[in-house]
């Protein structure tokens, strides 16, 4: 055998909120394909560190700052076309 099989996906649960009443709700990732060569540790450590890296929240955030950026990039993008078919 010449190469190892690697599994490029994995998945973590992180809780990245802060709760004054109740408890906190983790939020379930699931890394369906990575060919970045990042530990796991890393990623999810990156990953709750862009929870409090949005730009319209003083604190933390369910969702990472980068993807709530990408969504907010992709609906814009999306009106901007429809108004352009009509």
């Amino acid at each position: 055998m010449d190469e190892l099989t690697v599994n490029e996906n994995f998945d973590f649960f992180l809780a990245a909120q802060r709760v004054t009443e109740g408890t906190c709700t983790p939020t379930h990732y699931q890394i369906v394909f990575n060919t970045s060569k990042i530990a796991i540790e890393d990623f999810s450590q990156f990953t709750y560190e862009q929870c409090f890296n949005y730009y319209n929240w003083t604190g933390a955030v369910k969702v990472p700052a980068t993807m709530q950026c990408a969504n907010k990039l992709a609906k814009l993008v999306g009106e901007s076309i429809q108004s352009n078919v009509t």
